[in-house]
């Protein structure tokens, strides 16, 4: 009887942390606590208690076996297990998926996975994918480096279409191509150098690139991209101008001061890492800044930042500095994720148009819906707004365009 008791009251206490868990309530020492206890726990128990929790949080409606399986599908879309050496998706034939789609979320494993919700309804966090596809509209993530080399002369290179190695000479500097996704320059100005400038460009649906720049500066490039930059530095500045998305991790030189200008902001560094945001239908101009120190300014002020801040520049030239920004967020497309944070439709489909080179249109009342969710850039399209469908936004795929039905 006293086992009985025993075992009837950790039931209750695992059903209010499975509950607070739906609710979003759950602190990081209960997730833990959960984690273990669905590690350790049986099928059949596991699937009763979340059954129960999923009907006080949604006492409305049934925890369906299709929907049990598009929630595990939305947690393991992709995942990117290191032991399993495999980027597809997990079986779903098993009752088992109670514990591994739980434990992914609850312990938050969110590289492992994949989640959105719709956040002007706070409460309900947990998410799910749409198993139906558009298979015979379906486009296919990046597989390749588009980019665009320009030289000096007007010569351009489409760095897909050669080999590695030596690509041509500008001036002092060699430029060879590193790999698929890296190109870099190699060489030093001398007392007589003729600066020439080069423009890398990537277009929509490319993957990322990678430069190395002349004096050891790592950039990276997002789609829909560019960066414009002397092919070795001379003089007593390092000066390059970016549009669209790159990051930047600089090679210190106190002798040099480093400039990044897009738009008429210019961010001043001497060694660093940061993150600059300049697509025009972003709405303005962020830099963010991850470890060292920069100086944001344009015609209108200035603004220093220490790691973590950034600033926003709108496009009446007024800098807002953001003390905490959310690193995870801003760096997601680096990392090969897509990190949607109180995003509307029109802001999440502006990234999604420029990964998968698609154009987007509008049928209906706009909408007015928040989405929040990370999701793995290399799903195909079908997947990603498989996912979103279930956040109430219908959509159709016509060639290379996504029609968003409000």
């Amino acid at each position: 009887m006293r086992d009985f008791q025993m075992r009837d009251m950790a039931d209750q206490n695992r059903a209010e942390l499975l509950n607070r868990f739906f609710q979003g309530t759950i602190t990081p020492d209960e997730k833990e606590v959960l984690a273990n206890w669905i590690n350790e726990s049986d099928d059949k128990d596991l699937t009763k208690l979340m059954e129960q929790s999923w009907q006080e949080y949604e006492p409305d409606e049934t925890l369906s076996i299709d929907k049990s399986e598009q929630m595990l599908q939305a947690i393991l879309l992709r995942a990117k297990s290191e032991e399993a050496g495999s980027s597809k998706l997990v079986s779903m034939k098993s009752p088992k998926w109670w514990r591994v789609a739980a434990a992914a979320v609850i312990a938050g494993l969110i590289g492992l996975g994949t989640y959105i919700f719709e956040t002007n309804a706070p409460s309900k966090d947990l998410a799910a994918v749409s198993t139906s596809k558009q298979a015979n509209h379906d486009i296919a993530p990046p597989n390749s480096v588009n980019a665009v080399l320009t030289l000096a002369n007007g010569q351009q290179i489409i760095l897909d279409s050669v080999q590695k190695g030596q690509l041509a000479s500008q001036a002092t500097a060699n430029i060879l191509k590193v790999d698929d996704d890296e190109i870099a320059y190699d060489g030093k100005a001398s007392n007589n150098t003729t600066v020439e400038y080069n423009t890398l460009t990537v277009p929509r649906g490319s993957k990322i690139i990678n430069l190395k720049l002349a004096d050891g500066t790592s950039v990276s490039l997002n789609a829909a991209s560019s960066i414009t930059f002397p092919t070795v530095f001379a003089g007593n500045e390092r000066k390059v101008e970016i549009t669209g998305e790159a990051y930047f991790e600089v090679t210190k030189d106190p002798t040099k001061k480093f400039l990044v200008t897009t738009n008429g902001v210019t961010t001043e560094v001497l060694g660093t890492h940061f993150n600059v945001n300049a697509y025009k239908d972003f709405g303005s101009i962020d830099i963010t800044l991850l470890e060292g120190k920069v100086k944001v300014t344009n015609d209108e002020t200035s603004a220093m930042l220490s790691p973590g801040q950034q600033a926003q520049v709108n496009g009446k030239g007024k800098i807002n500095l953001n003390e905490n920004a959310d690193i995870d967020n801003i760096m997601a497309w680096k990392n090969g994720l897509f990190n949607f944070s109180n995003l509307q439709i029109q802001s999440v489909m502006l990234q999604i148009s420029r990964w998968y080179n698609v154009d987007v249109t509008y049928e209906g009342k706009k909408s007015e819906k928040h989405f929040s969710g990370i999701m793995d850039r290399n799903s195909n399209l079908s997947d990603v707004l498989g996912i979103m469908q279930l956040a109430g936004v219908k959509f159709r795929i016509e060639d290379k365009k996504i029609v968003v039905m409000q």
